[in-house]
């Protein structure tokens, strides 16, 4: 019985039977995303920049630019984020409701998308 596209084999470990499919593992490991130097260049400029904007507009919350520090909120509990974490352009931890009345005011007026942890 094929299972995404493969064979599917069934060992039996420990009383529970298991799917073994390399083909099927294999199409669950996320490939690598190619950026060029010039994407790579954009987005830290407008991180930059964005970070640079919401310092200005917040006055409780901290801002997280650096690629190191912002890994940390590339991923949530989802499936899908595990397999393809995307680094955000800038976090905030917020420190008081006006600040985040303040980030989301920013958010859509720079047609940025937000995305709430926590």
């Amino acid at each position: 019985m094929p299972i995404f596209g493969g064979k599917k084999k069934k060992e039996r470990a420990s009383g529970v039977w298991r799917n073994s499919d390399a083909a099927a593992k294999e199409r669950l490991t996320p490939e690598p995303i190619e950026v060029d130097e010039a994407q790579r260049s954009y987005s830290s400029s407008r991180s930059s920049e964005i970070a640079r904007d919401l310092r200005e507009v917040v006055r409780d919350s901290q801002i997280v630019e650096a690629p190191g520090e912002l890994q940390t909120f590339a991923y949530d509990a989802s499936f899908e984020t595990q397999l393809r974490p995307r680094l955000p352009e800038a976090a905030v931890i917020a420190g008081s409701e006006e600040d985040v009345v303040a980030v989301m005011k920013y958010a859509h007026e720079h047609s940025i998308p937000v995305t709430t942890r926590g």
